[in-house]
């Protein structure tokens, strides 16, 4: 009984804006198109952590993200690549307003 009382409770995050209820599974019940669309905009190369979180809220949830996280992770190993051969890093392009990678060579090695 008591458990079936903690699981109706709204359980908060570390982001005290989100809230998940186990009784409203809304982002389980998308259709494909909508939800791929969703991943688009959340799945971010430079930041997969959001991605990390997002599928640790539910084992079906994590379920249905396991081909764009594994997508996510291919893309991220680029991008950090592509970072080390510019000479800067996934964060600091997260905050760059401008980005100035003249004079260094980013062919492959």
């Amino acid at each position: 009984a008591r458990r079936a009382a903690l699981q109706s409770q709204p359980v908060a995050r570390k982001n005290p804006r989100v809230i998940l209820r186990p009784d409203e599974p809304w982002l389980l019940e998308l259709d494909d198109d909508t939800f791929g669309a969703l991943c688009a905009a959340v799945l971010c190369p430079l930041d997969p952590r959001g991605a990390g979180r997002l599928a640790s809220c539910c084992r079906a949830l994590r379920e249905r993200l396991r081909a764009p996280l594994a997508a996510l992770q291919a893309e991220n190993r680029g991008v950090r690549s592509l970072c080390a051969k510019a000479g800067s890093t996934c964060a600091a392009l997260l905050v760059a307003t401008r980005l100035v990678w003249g004079q260094r060579s980013l062919k492959p090695i």
